[in-house]
């Protein structure tokens, strides 16, 4: 019994690890102006904070290329 009541509070508990909230939004869709291409940054499927942070990195290396936030969702 104390097993399976260990094994509910550990999933429990990491089940709660991706249902946080970030500041960031899960795909931003980027437009260069002059040559109007398009590119996404994705939130990889497990929305971990690295993965906001990757998506971060993405949405700053376009800009820096001369891209600008075409949407956020």
């Amino acid at each position: 019994m104390k097993k399976i009541l260990c094994l509910l509070i550990l999933l429990a508990v990491l089940g709660q690890a991706g249902c946080g909230q970030h500041s960031g939004k899960a795909v931003v869709i980027m437009q260069h102006p002059e040559t109007m291409d398009f590119v996404d940054c994705k939130v990889d499927a497990w929305a971990t904070p690295a993965s906001y942070a990757k998506n971060a990195k993405c949405v700053e290396d376009l800009k820096n290329k001369g891209f600008v936030v075409w949407a956020e969702r």
